[in-house]
């Protein structure tokens, strides 16, 4: 690709492609509404459109190439899919890159809003077909230690010691609480099919919400890194499914940052 050459534009339909970068350098572009932004730069060994290859839905940006010449290698759904089986820690490596993705993503969030504003019903169709599947998924993965929780039980607290483990609702429903000006707050709550804590698979970061039971009981299993790669080589499709969750939970978290942002922006115009 040759210097200003567009790879994907933003709101473009999914082709189900992701992109790795090889040579160059390529420039992330918002719009701000009134203007096109430049909000990050991709340089070689970083890839982008892996939100449309899990979720099919629309570009979220513009990719342009910064650098006089840019190399990419493409990976379709079907491929993507069967490299990462072969070789689970490219998919391990894009789970990371997404984590890290979602907890600015989150930060961000937490500096302007409560919580999340109520999903659009296709969005929550979406998300539903993909708690199934996490289910089906890990209906092959056997002798895993859970824990049956009852209402009012917490899995762990905001500021805990980050313990390395993430967990997944086998059954029931968790409430995602976080404390604002010394009052708790419920952000939203997680259902059976859902991980949730997968931020400390990468970050040794503190809790940064308290996880407790609000169904009368709820079966819980605690997965740590020794224990996430094992399952992977029982079964390589349980990555693929772990992503598609923390894709969909960044897709959400982003969406409601742009709309916070150009509320903010309105607000700032007003004033002025």
């Amino acid at each position: 690709y040759a210097k200003g050459d567009y790879i994907i534009k933003e709101g473009d339909a999914s082709n189900e492609t992701m992109y790795f970068i090889l040579e160059g350098s390529f420039a992330v572009m918002k719009n701000r509404g009134e203007s096109i932004e430049e909000v990050n730069v991709l340089k070689s060994g970083d890839f982008f459109g892996e939100l449309s290859l899990i979720s099919s839905q629309p570009r979220t940006a513009s990719i342009q190439v910064k650098s006089d010449t840019g190399k990419l290698l493409l990976f379709s759904k079907e491929k993507f899919i069967q490299k990462t089986k072969e070789s689970p820690g490219l998919m391990f490596s894009i789970l990371k890159a997404t984590i890290a993705r979602l907890i600015r993503a989150e930060a961000s969030i937490d500096k302007i809003i409560k919580a999340l504003p109520e999903l659009d019903p296709a969005m929550a169709t979406r998300l539903n077909e993909s708690r199934v599947d996490n289910i089906n998924v890990f209906n092959y993965v056997h002798n895993l230690h859970n824990r049956i929780m009852i209402r009012g039980d917490k899995i762990y607290s905001e500021g805990d010691k980050s313990d390395g483990a993430m967990y997944f609702i086998y059954e029931g429903t968790v409430a995602v609480i976080k404390q604002y000006h010394k009052k708790n707050m419920k952000i939203t709550t997680y259902e059976k099919g859902d991980f949730f804590g997968e931020t400390s698979i990468v970050s040794d970061a503190p809790r940064s919400q308290t996880m407790i039971t609000v169904s009368e009981k709820a079966k819980v299993v605690r997965i740590d890194k020794d224990i996430l790669m094992k399952i992977v080589h029982i079964s390589p499709g349980f990555l693929f499914s772990l992503l598609r969750t923390v894709i969909w939970k960044l897709i959400i978290a982003e969406k409601a940052l742009f709309k916070l942002n150009m509320k903010v922006d309105d607000i700032y115009e007003k004033k002025n």
